[in-house]
This record gives structure tokens, sequence and C-alpha cells, in this order.
């Protein structure tokens, strides 16, 4: 084999082992579950890619104190007029309970009557829910259905 094929040869095996490693890292990074932190991470990144938009869909909703529902860039949202939010359902893992996490639009800043943290653990279960307030109307909102530990912590 000449130098021009092995030179060749050489620069198509390190395409391939990077296009694997790429590969490799996109498969295992799907698999991790997330945390308490980096589901709040990931959701305080879409708020600030699409908040524009979230807070004109929450603040038409709101108005029309009517329970709707739809889709937003593949997210689902509801409005809960009784309760004065909306909350857009970002992400989850886990097959039977899990982790879910969503972010909630508050006209008021209110969350279940809480103003900066909410927290409810179920007193006969395992029921998780936790929020913390982003700014001045919008909540992280981590729901664990099988919280044997502080997953929030």
């Amino acid at each position: 084999m000449n130098k021009g094929n092995k030179i060749l040869v050489s620069v198509i095996c390190l395409f391939v082992a990077t296009v694997l490693m790429i590969a490799l890292w996109i498969i295992i990074s799907s698999i991790v579950p997330k945390t308490y932190s980096t589901a709040k991470i990931e959701c305080e990144k879409i708020l600030s890619k699409h908040q524009a938009e979230m807070e004109e869909i929450s603040n038409d909703l709101l108005k029309s104190r009517t329970n709707e529902q739809g889709y937003f860039n593949d997210w689902f949202y509801i409005c809960y007029p009784e309760d004065n939010f909306v909350k857009f359902e970002l992400d989850g893992q886990g097959m039977l309970g899990g982790q879910h996490w969503d972010l909630v639009y508050t006209s008021d800043g209110i969350y279940y009557g809480e103003t900066e943290s909410y927290l409810f653990e179920e007193a006969d279960g395992n029921n998780i829910k936790k929020a913390e307030r982003l700014d001045e109307h919008w909540w992280y909102v981590w729901t664990d259905y099988d919280g044997t530990e502080k997953s929030y912590q």
C-alpha cells in the first residue's frame, strides 16, 4: 500500500471513529436520568428561548378563563383558570411513576398560595411536587411520582 492510500485509510478511520463517538455520547446522555437540578437548567434554557411566545399563549388563555389546552413546540399546555396558571409540560422520565418537569406561568406570581417556593409531599404515599419561582411570573415544577428519596435536593 502506498503512502497516499495509507493517509486516506487513516482519515476514513478517524472520521468513522469520530462519528461513532458522537453517536455514543448522544445515546449515553439520553439514557442518563435527569435530576432536579439538570431538569431545572433545561427548563430555564427553554424559557429564555421561548418566553415571549409562552407568555402570549398564557395571557390569552388566562383572559379566556377556560380550561383550554394545546401544543406549543411539541409541549403540551393547559390552562387552570381556577388556580390562575398555565402549565407547560416539558419532559419526563420513567415508565411507572417517574419524574416530570414543567414550566408554570402565573399572572400574579402566586402558585398554590405560595410566592417563592412550594412543596407537597404525600402523607401516605411517595408523590412529591416541588416548585420554585424563577421570575415574576414563572415557576419551575418538579413532580416525582415515585419519590422514595428526596429527589429534589
